[in-house]
């Protein structure tokens, strides 16, 4: 019986293969490019999860390299694969503006998640992913403004959670007008307000009007330097 080995595609995909077709000793290791499947470990990634452990003072629980957790982020509603390098955890603004620059810095490219509900890959990466974590405690902040014809979320609600708290708000309160967020996506009770927005969500009811694009006030934004913006700052 011929010896086996597993074996990694371009994509993350894991097979069993010939060990007999094992790069021969010596060969050159292959060079990191910025393009899906070539995003190999050539030290950069070493670095910044002990930059993140450092710098940031990411705990190791929340920074997963292991086969099985990658292998799991390595998809989402896709039917796409890209196994990340690095799994992240972030917790908060503060952790992302902090991580962001060193990204930047060792030239990590880095991909955020939500719930990964996406059905075309947005969620996925074979380098650093980011991921929005939803333990019920983190990136769940909400403030509901007026009669409730604005509502200020974090990324981490689902967007039918919002809509609960929308209709919680006008029954409490006795409104004449119950209101909802635009975007009503199919999956709107599995997808996350981070990913609705920054995949400018639509749906079925809503169309182009009431869509994401259309329905969004304000927003706060971390750049590459770790630079915040808040659009509702006078």
């Amino acid at each position: 019986r011929a010896a086996q080995r597993v074996v990694v595609d371009e994509v993350g995909a894991v097979q069993l293969g010939d060990a007999a077709e094992a790069p021969a000793r010596g060969a050159a290791a292959p060079r990191w490019e910025n393009v899906d499947g070539r995003r190999v470990e050539d030290g950069r990634y070493a670095a910044f999860r002990e930059a993140l452990r450092a710098e940031v003072g990411i705990p190791a629980e929340r920074v997963f390299t292991d086969p099985v957790r990658t292998f799991a982020y390595g998809t989402d509603a896709s039917f796409y694969r890209l196994n990340p390098k690095v799994v992240v955890k972030v917790h908060t603004e503060q952790e992302v503006a902090r991580i962001l620059p060193i990204a930047w810095r060792l030239q990590v490219p880095v991909t955020f998640r939500a719930a990964g509900t996406s059905l075309s890959g947005q969620a996925l990466t074979d380098s650093a992913l980011l991921k929005l974590s939803h333990t019920g405690r983190q990136w769940r902040d909400f403030e509901i403004h007026g009669q409730g014809e604005q509502i200020t979320v974090q990324p981490g609600l689902i967007g039918g959670e919002v809509n609960k708290l929308l209709a919680k708000f006008y029954k409490d309160n006795g409104l004449r007008t119950q209101y909802k967020i635009g975007p009503d996506p199919a999956s709107i009770e599995s997808c996350m307000i981070g990913g609705i927005v920054s995949n400018n969500s639509s749906g079925m009811c809503c169309g182009v009007a009431q869509n994401s694009y259309h329905t969004v006030q304000d927003m706060r934004i971390v750049f590459m330097d770790g630079t915040v913006l808040d659009t509702a700052d006078p």
